[in-house]
């Protein structure tokens, strides 16, 4: 399906996401034609599978994960050798999710690695379970198995399939197992969103894509090992059992203790938004909470800034720490070791007064991991934050939990006091909510017309001095945030009544001074908004049209996407004039700038109705309405057979602009 080179690109893609320059350096490809190469694959899926933003480029975890042809396709690509760590995960997997003995060729074709380093791993795996009351027995027969306690058993499956989804693109290591249902795994998901309103919470993003895979590995080990869990008992009749109950009718297999055990899996995921469980921990909590925030004030010699503020951000932790640690799962915080090192004086703080907060774990001691993520939100309350009224807003997206992305928001504002970080959201939240901000700092690749900024949680000196003088440069170059920061520095002199026609003036004057813009009344304003081709196919319409605008920067992967779906649903509709097709979407859905790419063809296109149609006009809609009078304009020449005619039987892109410009 690939020929050699998008073959190598996808490779170079699937282990790691990568730098487009440094991509196409390594591919030997101008920028224009790795841009083109890129393209053309996705292209073959009429889906955006690989996106760029800014300069960096990955394949589309949304996209793949959706679609289980495009990950059966990319599986056959996927030649990873993974390290023994990451193989003996898998085999645990596997191990765990079959009932039957199973031949050393399973776990072969799954880790891609030789016969004698599959029985190496085992081997080794064999004395780590052993030393856990866990036993891998072997029967040269039939081959391998994996027995123990029940609930130590799904721990271990939980946190092998947590390891293997912080992979790069491991959804295509999952399908090697053949152990998942993917379309099981989106409906598991949408149960998920109707469970977030049932109960008003809202999974961090990072989990609402982790829990369906963790909760359909669990109900299919249910479903052969049927056991009787008597630790859960405490959870019947909450309002959070009842709603799991609810979700989950459909499989009838699930006895009450195995619903009891998914309320405490649901229960132990990281939330951005919480609410208070029903449930006689709460009291226990306020008091362990409140003795732990008075030792570490008094051990550090401080004083919060916000006592209310700092209890909440503990307690929203605390909650699905709790379930955590009662079904033996450890979270995964990728940044720990780099915290430590970073901010030992907070960590040790926490170390030595979590004993405060033992009686809620019963007592179980906690991971690092753990620890860290209390200690990024005692360090993150500790910070003094100002009053001082600032130019700018800027919204920080994170797709962990709230410790990392609080955190995130307080070393954003200590390095920008002029930007008011007014949201700290998931990237679902901020996609339904939509904020008005000046500036995005973001986490994961988020498609908006507001300058955002790819950051790390942590990021190194020469990082943090390149991202500020990235946001210096952006404020430099644009009028509008020019004009702002302007009118903040003499506001007190300004009579309310007259800032904001004093804010326009000076936009119009930095708009000026700024690189000449095209008049908003004209979107049409060179040779190369046009096209000239012999042909086009149907199911190519909108890749092929809008391949020059999206090269141009002026639109994202997602708009091409929107149009996709709505053109073919209503291309009847998107017409301009006869025998002229005007595909377009909303200018929210990812349009950058306004922009159009007018395509004249020698032979008709042939539409599934029969009508034939000789032009198409690839709009990309300002949010001004900018394009509106060029339509305009265009329509009513249109109108005009005469005209018209000449419009198609223009011979260059040069003679086309001029009849249409």
């Amino acid at each position: 399906m690939y020929n050699v080179l998008e073959s190598r690109l996808i490779n170079s893609l699937l282990d790691q996401d990568s730098s487009a320059t440094l991509l196409a350096k390594e591919l030997n490809l101008s920028m224009k034609d790795f841009t083109t190469a890129v393209e053309q694959i996705n292209l073959k899926y009429h889906l955006p599978l690989i996106y760029r933003q800014q300069d960096k480029v990955a394949i589309n975890q949304e996209i793949l994960e959706k679609h289980s042809r495009i990950i059966k396709i990319l599986s056959q690509l996927d030649n990873r050798i993974f390290d023994r760590s990451i193989r003996k995960k898998i085999i645990l997997l596997i191990l765990l999710m079959k009932k039957e003995y199973l031949p050393v060729e399973v776990f072969i074709a799954a880790n891609q690695v030789s016969k004698n380093t599959v029985i190496a791993d085992i081997r080794e795996l064999k004395e780590e379970c052993s030393a856990k009351s866990i036993n891998i027995s072997y029967n040269r027969r039939t081959g391998y198995f994996i027995s123990g306690d029940e609930l130590h058993l799904r721990s271990l499956l939980v946190s092998s399939l947590m390891d293997v989804l912080e992979l790069n693109n491991s959804v295509l290591i999952l399908y090697r197992t053949g152990l998942f249902d993917f379309t099981s795994v989106q409906f598991l998901r949408t149960k998920l969103e109707i469970l977030e309103g049932k109960m008003n919470i809202s999974f961090a993003d990072d989990l609402i894509r982790k829990l369906p895979y963790t909760l359909f590995s669990i109900i299919k080990r249910i479903k052969q090992f049927q056991v009787d869990l008597k630790e859960f008992h405490d959870l019947k009749g909450t309002k959070e059992f009842i709603t799991v109950k609810d979700l989950f009718w459909e499989f009838d297999f699930l006895k009450e203790r195995d619903l009891l055990y998914l309320t405490f899996l649901v229960m132990s995921s990281n939330v951005i938004v919480a609410t208070q469980y029903d449930s006689e921990l709460e009291c226990l909590l306020n008091r362990c909470t409140d003795q732990f925030i008075q030792a570490i004030e008094k051990n550090l010699v401080i004083q919060f800034r916000d006592d209310t503020k700092i209890k909440e951000d503990l307690i929203a932790h605390l909650r699905p720490a709790i379930f955590r640690v009662k079904l033996g799962l450890h979270v995964i915080n990728a940044i720990a070791d780099v915290f430590i090192e970073e901010y030992w004086y907070f960590y040790e703080a926490v170390v030595n007064h979590i004993h405060f907060l033992s009686p809620i774990f019963d007592q179980l001691p906690l991971s690092k991991d753990e620890i860290v993520l209390i200690a990024m939100i005692v360090m993150g309350n500790v910070t003094p934050t100002s009053n001082a009224k600032t130019p700018f807003t800027g919204a920080v997206i994170c797709k962990n939990g709230r410790a990392i992305s609080h955190l995130l928001a307080d070393v954003m504002s200590d390095w920008f006091p002029n930007i008011h970080m007014s949201h700290i959201m998931s990237k679902r939240q901020f996609e339904y909510v939509k904020p008005e901000v000046d500036f995005i700092f973001t986490t994961i690749p988020i498609q908006s017309a507001i300058p955002t900024f790819m950051i790390q949680p942590f990021l190194s000196e020469d990082e943090k001095k390149q991202l500020i003088q990235d946001v210096l440069d952006t404020i430099q170059k644009d009028p509008n945030l020019k004009a702002k920061e302007v009118i903040f520095s003499i506001t007190s002199l300004i009579p309310e009544e007259s800032k904001n026609d004093i804010l326009e003036a000076l936009e119009g004057f930095f708009g000026q001074l700024a690189v000449p813009k095209q008049e908003k009344n004209s979107i049409l304003h060179s040779v190369s908004q046009i096209s000239i081709r012999e042909e086009m196919e149907w199911q190519q319409v909108i890749y092929s049209s809008y391949e020059e605008v999206y090269s141009r920067g002026s639109i994202t992967e997602n708009y091409i996407m929107k149009c996709q779906q709505s053109f073919y649903e209503s291309y009847t509709t998107q017409i301009i004039s006869n025998e002229v097709l005007l595909p377009h979407s909303l200018p929210e859905n990812g349009v950058l700038e306004p922009d159009v790419q007018i395509i004249l063809l020698r032979k008709p296109l042939i539409a599934p109705n029969q009508q034939s149609y000789r032009m198409i006009i690839a709009l990309a809609p300002g949010y001004e309405n900018e394009h509106v009078p060029w339509l305009v304009e265009l329509n009513k020449k249109l109108r005009v057979d005469t005209k018209r005619e000449q419009i198609f039987n223009a011979r260059t892109s040069e003679e086309l602009f001029e009849k249409i410009k």
